[in-house]
């Protein structure tokens, strides 16, 4: 690894915008009575360090979840519901005036194309020949296969290992800072729904949730399955023992996290995602989670206690009455109406039919069911060539990397990514624009690594 990335370098202008744009977003959260005028200085510096270089975007991206809150929560709120596609539009309309007057490299082309093209066609097809509504089909399309497009942007902008380097760094500490105040939150009490638990259940006070923008457990949980396998690969790659033992700190504090949300999907995903990483990387993790499957009902009885409770029969009729298994009931039964086609893009059990107040429709908590509903076998089965493409996308990169730096991040980049998979067969996970962000572009980072190791 470069010995160049930690390195302090002379402050040129952009740096200079850089601190005075974080000056300026502070004062906009301490004066709100000047938060338009800052707000207005702000977007001048953005515009000015986006345009002079597309890729800085990337760091907009990557802290997506606490930029996100600071739009939604801070005092200028116009732009909460659209930066994302903004920020989005921008850096395309960037890179593509660069790359027509400037001799820049081409577009990276890469094995996902066909299967990413493949399968927004077949939703474009369905939006055509089956949407009631036009309005909600569009919206719900949109919902679909709106952050794909991330990936494409990672593929072309990411130009060197010390960019991957820093985002990474960048997105493990606002994770773990996020984790820190989700396991606050245990601590303290905080108050939950009470729907989050089961009255049957015994011995659970409270929830992790994180920040108001995230909202959930299982989305709290699905972020901590996303980094734990990303900052293990890290705590590897890098050499020195103070950066090791930092990143030991931010790991530890995710996993106390995704504990404390009682998430026991997050958990199911977690324990497959390392136990791939241990079959791919390092054998010793396997060892790892036995281990800990043993003391965590120990040190955390509650955990062994929610577990077990899945498989009483009070649970079981209390989900088929009105929870997760009465939901998949519900879909199968709407997906046989139209086994094909599906009843429509954005018509059932997901954000989209509950925004639109649609008539008997409910969070599925399975995004491939709300999927086979929506869209069809048809869609369905585009969707899961689509991921299965993906693992086996960044299964043959990591088999091929040579450069030890790269190939220890691209085991735990892959193993978070079928986290995030597997746990979307219980949440509707791809439902949240955040981690349907973090995935695309996760995945997009990973795919640029042979471009980068041919570089050294």
């Amino acid at each position: 690894m470069s010995q160049s990335i930690l390195q302090p370098k002379v402050m040129n202008f952009n740096s200079i915008l850089f601190v005075l744009l974080g000056g300026l977003t502070g004062l906009a959260l301490l004066m709100p009575e000047a938060a338009v005028m800052l707000a207005a200085l702000g977007a001048i510096a953005v515009f000015y360090l986006l345009v002079t270089e597309a890729s800085r975007s990337l760091w907009l991206v990557i802290s997506y979840v606490i930029v996100d809150y600071v739009f939604r929560k801070g005092p200028v709120t116009a732009l909460a519901g659209s930066w994302d596609e903004l920020l989005f539009i921008f850096v395309i309309g960037a890179w593509l005036a660069k790359l027509a007057w400037e001799k820049l490299p081409q577009y990276r082309f890469t094995p996902l194309d066909w299967p990413i093209i493949t399968f927004l066609a077949i939703g474009v097809f369905l939006l055509f020949i089956k949407s009631p509504d036009m309005r909600i089909a569009i919206e719900g399309l949109r919902a679909v296969i709106q952050y794909i497009f991330w990936f494409f942007v990672a593929v072309n902008l990411i130009r060197t290992k010390e960019q991957v380097h820093g985002m990474l760094v960048l997105g493990i500490f606002v994770v773990s800072v996020i984790a820190l105040y989700g396991v606050y939150q245990w601590v303290t009490g905080a108050e939950i729904p009470p729907e989050w638990i089961d009255k049957a259940e015994k011995g659970i006070r409270t929830r992790a949730f994180g920040i108001s923008t995230i909202g959930s457990p299982n989305v709290l949980g699905s972020m901590m399955v996303l980094f734990i396998p990303i900052t293990i690969s890290l705590i590897l790659a890098v050499k020195t023992l103070w950066k090791k033992s930092v990143l030991g700190v931010a790991l530890a504090t995710m996993g106390l996290c995704v504990v404390f949300t009682y998430s026991r999907g997050a958990w199911l995903a977690l324990i497959g995602a390392l136990a791939f990483y241990g079959v791919l990387r390092d054998k010793r993790i396997l060892a790892l989670m036995l281990i800990g499957a043993l003391l965590a009902p120990i040190a955390v009885p509650s955990v062994a206690a929610r577990m077990s409770y899945m498989l009483s029969p009070e649970y079981i009729k209390s989900s088929w009455k009105g929870g997760r298994l009465g939901r998949w009931d519900m879909a199968l039964d709407r997906a046989a109406t139209q086994p094909i086609t599906g009843v429509g893009l954005g018509r059932f059990g997901g954000a989209v039919a509950a925004r639109n107040e649609l008539p008997g429709t409910k969070y599925v908590d399975n995004y491939y069911l709300k999927t086979l509903a929506e869209m069809g076998a048809i869609g369905l089965a585009a969707m899961l060539w689509l991921f299965f493409s993906c693992i086996r996308f960044g299964t043959n990169i990591y088999t091929r990397l040579r450069d030890p730096y790269l190939h220890n991040l691209s085991a735990g980049i892959l193993a978070g990514l079928l986290g995030v998979l597997l746990h979307n067969g219980v949440e509707n996970i791809f439902e949240v624009p955040m981690m349907s962000t973090y995935f695309w572009f996760l995945l997009g980072m990973l795919g640029t690594f042979r471009y980068l190791e041919s570089k050294n």
